[in-house]
């Protein structure tokens, strides 16, 4: 319950922040609130931290977004099935990190992908990918048997 409250106490100085520092501090804070509790979150909350997180993945601070990504990977370990309907918000800018130019980044971007592919199943979210991409699983699949 503490913990719960935390969360919303983060995702409030989350949106109050208005300078890196503070924007850090609150996610900081969030990401301790996802890993400290015990079992699935409620719906609402995990609806609000992935909705108040994703626009961060594009920050251009890497702690920033190694902290985003760990509170998204958090998230997902806690609450797979709820997440699967917010890869459509997250997938992308997390594909785009794997390209990222520091090495903390792109792995915590593996991170997350590998605890989705765990959590709700790979093909569930190449299937989500190729749909955001406008691609047939089946193209995909080609390509990389190709390369």
């Amino acid at each position: 319950m503490v913990l719960k409250m935390e969360i919303e106490q983060a995702l409030t100085q989350l949106q109050d922040a208005h300078d890196t520092k503070e924007r850090l501090a609150a996610l900081t804070k969030l990401l301790d609130g996802v890993e400290g509790v015990s079992g699935a979150i409620k719906l609402e909350h995990v609806a609000d931290s992935i909705q108040a997180v994703a626009p961060f993945l594009k920050d251009n601070n890497f702690k920033i977004v190694q902290t985003v990504l760990s509170t998204l990977t958090a998230l997902t370990r806690t609450n797979g099935a709820e997440c699967r309907s917010f890869l459509g918000v997250f997938l992308p800018p997390v594909l785009e990190r794997l390209g990222d130019s520091k090495v903390m980044v792109r792995k915590a971007a593996v991170e997350l992908l590998v605890a989705l592919s765990e959590e709700i199943s790979l093909p569930a979210v190449l299937d989500r990918y190729c749909s955001l991409r406008g691609l047939s699983l089946r193209y995909v699949i080609c390509v990389r048997n190709l390369a």
